[in-house]
């Protein structure tokens, strides 16, 4: 998935494409873009199996802590509530 999304140029990548298709220095422009897609694949491929590896240690922390953090989460969402009806009136 990384690798496909750093097949979506950015407007750096097009302006620097275009900056050097204008000075008749092409190898450049695909250097640039070359780097630009591996940076983005890496980058974000780094970040999916960040998350995959943590995803497994959360539910471990959640399922040992569970209730309290759905307790947590009913009282933020009723204040919340609360807050929003409190600035509607106002």
């Amino acid at each position: 998935m990384g690798l496909l999304a750093g097949f979506v140029p950015c407007p750096l990548t097009l302006f620097v494409m275009t900056m050097a298709v204008s000075r008749s220095v092409m190898e450049a422009g695909v250097a640039f873009a070359v780097a630009m897609l591996m940076g983005v694949s890496i980058v974000l491929s780094t970040v999916a199996v960040a998350t995959a590896i943590a995803s497994g240690r959360v539910k471990g922390w959640l399922e040992a802590h569970g209730n309290a953090f759905d307790v947590l989460g009913r009282a933020i969402s009723g204040l919340a509530a609360v807050l929003v009806i409190s600035i509607s009136l106002m």
